[in-house]
């Protein structure tokens, strides 16, 4: 499906670009990612900068036909970039599926290393 294949590749491009943003400490700061499951509503991702997601710079918001899988249901994940090195500390993950098929999936994965690649 083509909506679940824009969608994957516009969140690791989201993620990259917070990535980028720590390394030149853009505003002084660490950037991270924020995934929002959100129950009655279209989920979204959520750029922030500094250590926790208080308010978001940029936002993603996915479209009807596609959600997260993980993280579930009324759930968050945030994947924070360290400045300068652009690392996330430890491994993690996104995976997003279609709503009309939820065996259709695809894993956005960030690294220890900081690489960013779906799946």
């Amino acid at each position: 499906n083509q909506d679940i294949q824009l969608v994957s590749k516009k969140l690791v491009a989201f993620f990259k670009d917070a990535q980028q943003r720590a390394i030149s400490q853009d505003g002084g700061e660490q950037w991270g990612v924020s995934s929002d499951n959100v129950v009655s509503a279209n989920d979204a991702g959520y750029m922030f900068n500094g250590a926790t997601f208080d308010n978001a710079e940029l936002t993603m918001g996915l479209p009807n036909s596609v959600e997260f899988s993980d993280p579930s249901d009324g759930t968050v994940r945030d994947v924070v970039f360290a400045k300068i090195t652009g690392l996330h500390g430890s491994a993690a993950t996104v995976i997003i599926r279609l709503k009309s098929d939820t065996s259709t999936t695809k894993t956005i994965t960030i690294n220890a290393q900081g690489t960013i690649q779906e799946n």
